[in-house]
């Protein structure tokens, strides 16, 4: 259905500068292939970025590598799997990801950054990873028995031992806490709580590592995509809207204050940031080329597409 009416998700990027004034960064598209791109993930070192391809309407998912620079993306899963929200170890030599098991329910794997077999590291009971600094652990959405609502756990990247760090308090919605997000010192977990069923009622909330409480940084109804932080750590960025099309990036200080938007970013949903640079997703709807039988064709076929991409192809005309 998506690809009949054209719809498609690229991943973009930008590079920022360290003072907001003056004109919007430039904006360079990274991928433009048809079907929906999604969860980038720039590597430590800016040069890659990883991303999550879904191809043809069974919902299947695979996870890519693409140098930012150009050149071919590379396929690091295939098959019948659904994967999502790949996350680089710090020494850029492994990319963790996620993988439907059953609904609500994930495999946590890595697998090699060039490519080659997956290890399983656990299981997670929501959407979101990110490494620590150290390459120790991975933040990952969790919960200690079938009564509880999704809290924030850490995974031992060694010996798959996990212990929780943030629990969703009972009133939570059905969503509990998800996305969470490590800050580059690796001192504190961003992470969103829901407090409906839909999740259109969420909020932003930073814990630091070793004390009781976390930090709420939001107060307002939001839909929020996705969460991360700036590279200096002083400020959470989060994309929100109530749908694809509306979503923006915005910025809120750690010490508190309001949000502010983002000079880039409208429609995007997912992101990732390293140093000055910021990958996102961004919703397109394109137009494609279809190929279908004529009116004196003798044998019908179903339509094809013949040209297609993430920018518009139209006004077919055959030699």
């Amino acid at each position: 259905a998506l690809a009949i009416v054209g719809a498609g998700l690229g991943g973009w990027l930008f590079l920022s500068r360290s003072q907001p004034a003056g004109p919007p960064p430039q904006t360079v598209p990274l991928t433009s292939a048809p079907g929906y791109e999604s969860d980038p993930a720039l590597s430590p070192d800016g040069k890659q970025v990883a991303y999550i391809r879904t191809e043809g309407g069974d919902g299947l998912a695979h996870l890519y590598v693409k140098l930012v620079d150009g050149g071919d993306p590379l396929a690091l899963t295939t098959g019948e799997v659904r994967d999502s929200s790949p996350a680089w170890s710090p020494d850029g030599t492994r990319i963790a990801f996620l993988r439907w098991a059953e609904p609500g329910r994930y495999d946590v794997l890595e697998i090699p950054a060039l490519g080659g077999a997956t290890r399983r590291l656990g299981a997670a009971e929501g959407e979101g990873l990110s490494w620590s600094p150290d390459g120790a652990t991975l933040a990952m959405v969790g919960r200690a028995s079938p009564d509880e609502k999704p809290g924030i756990f850490l995974i031992s990247t060694e010996t798959g031992d996990i212990r929780r760090v943030v629990p969703a308090p009972p009133d939570a919605g059905f969503m509990g806490d998800q996305q969470p997000a490590f800050s580059p010192d690796g001192r504190a977990l961003a992470f969103v709580r829901s407090w409906d069923w839909e999740g259109g009622s969420q909020e932003i909330h930073v814990q630091p590592l070793g004390a009781e409480d976390a930090i709420r940084l939001t107060s307002v109804e939001l839909f929020i995509w996705d969460v991360g932080w700036a590279s200096d750590g002083d400020s959470v960025l989060f994309s929100t809207g109530a749908t694809l099309a509306s979503s923006q990036l915005m910025r809120i200080p750690v010490k508190g204050g309001s949000p502010s938007r983002m000079p880039v970013g409208d429609r995007a949903r997912s992101f990732s940031v390293v140093g000055e640079q910021l990958a996102y997703a961004e919703v397109l709807e394109d137009s494609n080329i279809w190929r279908v039988s004529g009116p004196t064709s003798t044998t019908r076929t179903p339509p094809e597409p013949l040209i297609a991409s993430t920018r518009d192809d139209m006004m077919p005309a055959y030699s």
